[in-house]
């Protein structure tokens, strides 16, 4: 069973070198077969760090240059996935402050133990800007946007502890099935995409233990929630969850106003297949 670690990319210098030296000893050990970066078009050393450190660099805007631009993270990630063949992919945030090289192997190990185990979601306890000191609070997006309307629209998932965590380990089986959302609609429309296609059973959350993540400030928190709700709503409409109560109108996915930011950063595209 091979498996792939992958991290998408934009402007991380300061971090990719450290990330890629906790995870490249993985392919040396053979636990992991490829470390790849998927790189959004990057106006800093990211992608020279990369190739330099040993890890592959899949430039994500010169694939499918007849889709226009690189639409956010969830974007380079479609791009990049389709030059992916190994039996499992692995998702890490590039600019996670953590014991990387773990993370990977807890999430893969549930689907190395049960073939009924499709889908693994990473779930950390955040750690405070001091790098020590835990925090009793989930990231914002996640507490205050993700979580209240997973309880109300999807509530066999509300339980999961981060919703919106980037650290996914996934068949390719499966991947090549679902549509991924482009932006930031990327990890909530997987995670309704996966519950669609093969139910909860087959979904698992892992305890990955703690991490910390550069904080963002209030506006880019503000377009990220923005992209997330969008991303909902079209992995609900998708999977035909969403439709205005009596259901003979448009879906409230069709609602969302389409000169929005958020609704041209986020659609989705069609599965790898």
């Amino acid at each position: 069973m091979t498996v792939a670690v992958c991290l998408p990319a934009l402007d991380e210098q300061d971090q990719i070198g450290t990330t890629l030296a906790a995870l490249l000893p993985l392919v040396a050990s053979g636990e992991v077969q490829r470390v790849v970066v998927f790189d959004g078009g990057s106006c800093d050393a990211t992608a020279s760090i990369a190739r330099a450190s040993g890890a592959d660099v899949v430039a994500t805007a010169e694939l499918r240059r007849d889709l226009g631009p690189v639409r956010g993270k969830g974007d380079s990630v479609w791009r990049g996935l389709g030059t992916v063949t190994e039996d499992i992919v692995v998702l890490l945030d590039a600019d996670l402050i953590a014991d990387v090289a773990g993370f990977a192997r807890r999430l893969v190990a549930p689907l190395r133990a049960d073939p009924a185990i499709a889908f693994a979601k990473g779930s950390f306890v955040r750690l405070r800007v001091d790098g020590v000191t835990p925090s009793d609070e989930g990231g914002r997006v996640s507490e205050l946007v993700a979580r209240p309307l997973l309880s109300l629209l999807v509530p066999e998932v509300a339980h999961l502890q981060v919703p919106l965590s980037g650290q996914v380990a996934i068949r390719r089986s499966l991947l090549e099935r679902i549509p991924l959302a482009t932006g930031y609609g990327l990890e909530i429309a997987m995670l309704i995409e996966v519950v669609a296609a093969v139910g909860t059973d087959a979904l698992r959350e892992v305890d990955l233990g703690e991490a910390r993540n550069p904080p963002q400030s209030l506006a880019d928190l503000g377009r990220m929630s923005a992209e997330v709700i969008v991303g909902l709503f079209r992995a609900l409409a998708a999977t035909d969850r969403l439709s205005v109560p009596g259901g003979s109108g448009p879906t409230l996915d069709a609602l969302v106003a389409p000169d929005h930011p958020a609704s041209r950063a986020v659609i989705l595209r069609p599965p790898l297949r």
